[in-house]
């Protein structure tokens, strides 16, 4: 059988940019609604109207390749829709617009994939692989803005300085350009598991050498985010590192999923009752203020 040629077109070109740029989530033009992804979008608009025949004619296998999860999202997209124009409140119509763009980006991809059935395995590394890319190119620019930050004190957007956060004094928190570093937090530990799946995909060489490297500076990364999800992906980072050893994973099964319950326990513990009564018991923590979603409500000096 003759090897199938593998070519970018538009559409997958679109995608991996698309994905890359879920993490510059800096505003454009000093306009809160406008960032990058956004504008990505208005810009592609015109070719899905230019092709908007070749989409018409992969709809049946389009709806050949339906499972049980896309009937769950448009239910889902469905209940959550209504709710919100029956809802008076503005703040809940305007949601509904960012909850539709998000569908829409599910179901382009999935179209994608469908069309590329006969490459698929190879169209899916490719899009897996921009969400790789998305956080490592965050984690760089974050621990970038902390080499900054250490090394000549110049505070840049790369940063989110805190006084007295948490058990820490006077803390610095990367965040890349994604905007927030618990935003940052969640696109690198996509990344790594990500990174993971292709270093044990790899054969030895260069590009397992580079998802080493790669990898070590999003883990590194996503400390220096000072973020709760730390636990979670370090719990499923060890999953899934630990599953592909098989006769280690047998020989130490219990010793491992004991772990695992652990620390998804202790994140249970420490997000939903520790943290949360910071503000009732102060003294337990290292900070002169209580915070309710990182907004300072009380001093506890006077």
């Amino acid at each position: 059988m003759p090897k199938i040629k593998y070519q970018f077109d538009i559409l997958q070109i679109f995608i991996v940019f698309y994905i890359v740029s879920c993490g510059f989530l800096i505003n454009l033009f000093h306009l809160s609604k406008l960032r990058l992804p956004e504008l990505l979008i208005i810009l592609f608009v015109p070719y899905i109207f230019i092709n908007i025949k070749k989409i018409f004619v992969q709809i049946p296998n389009l709806l050949k390749s339906w499972i049980t999860l896309d009937t769950a999202i448009l239910v889902l997209f469905f209940i959550i829709g209504i709710s919100n124009f029956i809802s008076n409140k503005s703040s809940n119509l305007t949601s509904f617009f960012p909850q539709a763009y998000v569908i829409l980006l599910y179901f382009l991809i999935k179209f994608y994939l469908v069309y590329k059935k006969v490459l698929f395995n190879k169209t899916v590394n490719i899009i897996l692989f921009s969400f790789f890319l998305c956080g490592f190119i965050q984690a760089i620019l974050g621990i970038l803005g902390a080499f900054i930050w250490y090394s000549f004190k110049i505070d840049t957007d790369l940063i989110e300085y805190r006084d007295h956060y948490l058990y820490f004094d006077d803390i610095v928190r990367i965040q890349g350009l994604s905007n927030k570093p618990n935003m940052l937090a969640s696109i690198l530990s996509i990344s790594l598991l990500v990174g993971i799946y292709f270093y044990f995909n790899q054969k030895k060489g260069l590009s397992k050498i580079f998802f080493i490297i790669g990898n070590s500076i999003v883990f590194v990364a996503l400390i220096l985010t000072f973020s709760k999800i730390i636990i979670v992906s370090f719990a499923i980072s060890i999953f899934l590192i630990f599953r592909k050893n098989k006769i280690f994973y047998m020989k130490f099964k219990n010793i491992f999923y004991s772990v695992i319950g652990s620390l998804l326990l202790f994140y249970v513990i420490i997000t939903h009752f520790f943290f949360t009564f910071k503000s009732v018991n102060p003294s337990i923590l290292n900070e002169k203020w209580a915070y309710i979603d990182e907004i300072p409500v009380a001093n506890f000096n006077n």
